[in-house]
């Protein structure tokens, strides 16, 4: 029976458990994070078992996706007639004044500058997490950072 519904069950013997084996709070911590999800679960959960071998790259994933419910991205642009968006890349232009100039020129035709918040627990997916795993791993097997403990690893 998973701890969630074993807490349901017996409120007093789920915080007897949560005190007693900290492994249980990770669990809830987890199953708390996958539940805030949504439609996202599955690719998370297909991250877990990606890494149902490797115990350690598992501990890591675990640690991002409970800590993922405190995480987000922003995404800003000028928002065109339908559903076009247009991010100008300031680095496209040959100087600053080129630049100020296309912005000045979007505001005056009328677009506002648009922001849009994106949680990363609902929007991340797995190969994305996959991919970044791995290479924090083998970052992490440099000789510059072969001492760093787990802990700080999974935090930094």
């Amino acid at each position: 029976m998973p701890p969630s519904k074993i807490f349901r069950c017996f409120p007093l013997c789920g915080c007897l458990m949560l005190l007693l084996f900290p492994s249980c709070r990770r669990d809830v911590a987890l199953e708390r994070a996958l539940a805030l999800a949504g439609e996202n679960r599955q690719e998370l959960e297909h991250v877990l078992w990606h890494y149902k071998d490797d115990s350690l790259k598992l501990a890591a994933a675990r640690f991002l996706i409970e800590n993922m419910p405190y995480h987000f991205y922003e995404e800003e642009f000028y928002a065109l007639p339908g559903d076009g968006r247009h991010r100008p890349q300031l680095t496209d232009f040959s100087t600053e004044e080129a630049g100020k100039a296309h912005l000045d020129s979007l505001a005056r035709a009328g677009r506002m500058v648009e922001r849009h918040r994106y949680k990363d627990i609902q929007t991340l997916d797995s190969a994305f997490l996959v991919r970044n795993i791995d290479l924090a791993f083998e970052a992490w097997m440099k000789p510059w950072a072969r001492r760093v403990p787990f802990a700080v690893f999974c935090r930094y």
